[in-house]
Parts: C-alpha cells; sequence; structure tokens
C-alpha cells in the first residue's frame, strides 16, 4: 500500500502476490496510460474477491472490495460526513460538542463495520484539503474501532476507541485557518501554536462534560 513500482522485481513480486492494485496518476512519476484491456473469457472457478484477512475476535475484518459494497460504504459515508461537518462547525463557533450525536455517529459505525469493514478501511484514504479536518475525523474514528474489535475489546471500549477517533483533532477547529493551512513550512512559534490543539480539545471536551476519562485523555495525549 503507498508503494513505487519502480524495478522489474517489486513489479514481479506485485504479479505474483497481487489479484489487483490501484494505481495512483497523481503520485506515480510515470503518467502513461495503457489502453484499456478488454474482459477475459470467465473460467470454470471464480477468481476469490479481494478481502481483509480476519484479525481477531468479535469483528472479522472481512467483507468483499467491489463496486457493490463500495457504493453502500460511500453511502455510509457520505450520510455521516455532513453529521460530523455540524458537530464541527458546532465546536469552532464555541457551541460545544453534541456529546449524544457523537456517540450516535460512533454507534452506526460500529454496526456498520461488521459488513463493510474492508470497503470503509479503503475509504479512509480519501483526503480532500479543504474538507480535512471532518474526513480525517471520520477516518480515524473506522480505523480505531476496527482495531478496538480486532484486539476483542469489550462494547464499551470499543465506544471509547471511536470516540477518542472521532473528536482526537477537534482542536485544530480553534486554530487560526491562516496557521493552519499554510502552504509552507511552519515557523518556530507557529509550530508551538499548532501544537497545543490538543490541550484545546482536551479542556474544551472537559468543561462540556459528558465524555468519560479514557475518551478525553486520548484527545490530549495522542500525539
Amino acid at each position: 500500500q503507498g508503494v513505487l513500482v519502480d524495478t522489474p522485481r517489486k513489479k514481479r513480486w506485485m504479479q505474483e502476490h497481487c489479484a489487483w492494485v490501484v494505481i495512483c496518476q497523481e503520485r506515480s512519476p510515470n503518467k502513461w496510460l495503457p489502453a484499456r484491456r478488454t474482459a477475459v473469457a470467465p473460467t470454470t472457478e471464480e477468481p476469490a474477491s479481494p478481502t481483509v484477512p480476519r484479525m481477531g475476535g468479535k469483528l472479522s475484518l472481512g467483507g468483499e472490495v467491489n463496486p457493490e459494497t463500495l457504493q453502500r460504504a460511500l453511502e455510509i459515508y457520505g450520510s455521516l460526513d455532513q453529521r460530523v461537518h455540524d458537530l464541527a462547525e458546532q465546536f469552532r463557533v464555541g457551541q460545544g460538542i453534541d456529546v449524544s450525536s457523537a456517540k450516535s455517529v460512533v454507534s452506526e459505525l460500529a454496526g456498520v463495520l461488521e459488513h463493510h469493514a474492508a470497503a470503509l478501511v479503503w475509504l479512509t484514504r480519501i483526503k480532500e484539503r479543504d474538507d480535512y479536518t471532518a474526513q480525517h475525523c471520520i477516518n480515524a474514528s473506522i480505523l480505531s474501532i476496527g482495531l478496538a474489535h480486532a484486539l476483542d475489546w469489550d462494547v464499551r471500549k470499543v465506544e471509547y476507541a471511536g470516540l477518542a477517533g472521532l473528536l482526537h483533532d477537534l482542536g485544530k477547529l480553534r486554530i487560526d485557518h491562516e496557521i493552519l493551512n499554510k502552504p509552507g513550512p511552519l515557523t518556530a512559534e507557529e509550530y508551538e501554536i499548532i501544537k497545543t490543539h490538543t490541550t484545546i480539545g482536551h479542556e474544551l471536551l472537559v468543561e462540556e462534560g459528558g465524555l468519560p476519562d479514557p475518551v478525553t485523555l486520548a484527545v490530549l495525549h495522542h500525539h
């Protein structure tokens, strides 16, 4: 994942071990696109669909990655996206955080991961510059819930992990926009300001109340 295939040896390894690959034209130094291949006549045996291997107790981190599951995952992701935007905007303008809404988002995510884990994990690769914080929070929550399940944590701790992932970067919404989105390198002073987002997020969530200590401490210590 994220490998530059720049030698014949790497290419051979990919051909021998990978059922399929995704090529990122934007990051590839070679911008040449091959002609689209025509479909091969089906064989008597269906090739296995790509899956994520089982990693532990309660949740099988499996599920096929195919157009149907990706479409469903996109629908789920999209429905959560607006709710997380609303949470982030409330936090940004100083209205605090709607803890019940945050818990609802995490609960919904935990419920759908069992059937769409593989596809949802693929969607965590989405990063839009103008929409980074909200998507990053959803992505962190998906991966945190999946990891907690794989470690066979109980339901309460899975929820804590999901909430911590969802809320961990909200302190950035109180950081000056010019610094947060500065295209060039940060000055030493600006970097110190960026580092305060963990403390800001923790203090505001503690002040708001309604969240367990493990969640607010994860926000404080996530770096």
